[in-house]
């Protein structure tokens, strides 16, 4: 029954967005990206969560959701990307440019969890065997602990990249409002990333 479901959902919002004026489009697509900032949160959260706990079920089940909400939002953002090439091409463009930065980010993210999962699985093992300094249990987790802060510094730049996107696509809405003498509120671009770090202070 899933792919009816799956089905009918696209049936209706491609139906909505054939009705949906420029700005209407832009709406739902901030509302998408708000959604998918949320996911991202969470997944990351749940990360924090199975490093605590170990529980690798509950992991498992949380990436096999997270990768599915998030590819059901970007399959809507595409049609919303789509629909925006002949009227509004330029906005169309960031949305496009906004979803690689966001995949790219992603796969960053996965990454970083991947080494995140081994330093804290050598780490265990020391404490456990109670090997000496040099080992090679602890020339991993270095090695691990120097690409953290790499694929991290990837993460927090692309953060960067999306919220200026973002807020490219935020004044391209003020204007178009601006030219048909309409004024509507700007939408809300927060973009965080849990890595350590909360970059919403960034946003303008």
């Amino acid at each position: 029954m899933e792919p009816t479901i799956t089905t009918d959902k696209e049936k209706e919002f491609i139906e909505l967005l054939q009705n949906a004026s420029p700005s209407d489009k832009l709406a739902l697509f901030f509302n998408l990206q708000e959604q998918r900032s949320s996911i991202n949160n969470k997944f990351n959260d749940g990360f924090k969560t199975f490093l605590k706990n170990s529980d690798e079920k509950e992991y498992q089940d949380l990436c096999t959701s997270v990768t599915t909400l998030l590819s059901n939002i970007s399959k809507e953002i595409i049609k919303i990307e789509e629909s925006l090439q002949s009227s509004h091409p330029k906005w169309s463009l960031v949305i496009k440019d906004i979803r690689e930065l966001e995949k790219q980010k992603f796969i960053l993210t996965t990454h970083y969890q991947i080494l995140k999962t081994e330093i804290n699985a050598n780490t265990q093992l020391q404490k456990e065997h109670n090997f000496s300094e040099g080992n090679c249990f602890n020339e991993h987790v270095k090695e691990c602990e120097n690409k953290v802060t790499i694929v991290h510094n990837e993460i927090f730049k692309y953060t960067e990249m999306i919220i200026e996107k973002l807020d490219e696509l935020k004044y391209e809405l003020n204007d178009y409002f601006n030219s048909i003498g309409e004024y509507e509120p700007t939408p809300n671009t927060n973009t965080k990333c849990s890595h350590d770090h909360d970059h919403s202070n960034h946003h303008h």
